[in-house]
């Protein structure tokens, strides 16, 4: 399976209801349900089989993350069901190394554009967080500091702790303003 596929496959939150797995843990996290789901930041896996992409797990929530020109490269999930929460891991076949989360603005930076598939301008600054809940936490935080003005920040995260990979970097442009979220 493709990984255009399995993000395809995935259930978009809107889709959902509020007592769903993904909704809920994202509730429970503090994490804003509308923005992930706007932004089509996380999706729930479909009901898995053992044998498919996502190992049999009954209620994940899938992560794309993008490579240095902000395409879809693989995906990152984590158990959200209630039982013991993981960390996020590549679906089985898949590997992640070297890839990003990144918000619709930041896949148009890294794609050498400066605006969004909204045509909201790139206001110059990027956020860059560490793994999926400070990700999706500073994207709810910068989405509300955008409100009434005429350009948006963009916002990248490391999966894990491998530091932000030379290829992302490289594709920053220079007279950014980048700004590193520490917890």
């Amino acid at each position: 399976v493709g990984v255009q596929a399995a993000w395809e496959a995935c259930v978009r939150l809107i889709d959902l209801s509020d007592t769903d797995p993904v909704p809920s843990w994202l509730r429970q996290r503090g994490l804003s349900l509308a923005v992930a789901a706007t932004d089509d930041l996380v999706r729930a896996a479909p009901h898995a089989r053992k044998e498919d992409l996502f190992c049999g797990a009954p209620w994940l929530a899938v992560f794309p993350v993008v490579d240095a020109a902000g395409e879809l490269r693989s995906l990152r999930f984590r158990r959200v069901d209630g039982e013991r929460t993981l960390k996020s891991m590549a679906p089985k076949g898949y590997a992640a190394q070297g890839l990003v989360h990144a918000c619709p603005m930041a896949r148009a930076v890294l794609a050498g554009r400066r605006a969004n598939s909204h045509g909201l301008p790139w206001s110059g600054e990027l956020w860059i967080a560490e793994g999926e809940p400070d990700y999706l936490k500073i994207a709810a935080l910068l989405v509300e500091d955008t409100r009434g003005k005429s350009a948006g920040s963009a916002l990248i995260s490391v999966p894990g702790a491998e530091g932000l990979p030379i290829s992302i970097a490289s594709r920053i442009p220079s007279n950014s303003r980048v700004f590193i979220c520490k917890q």
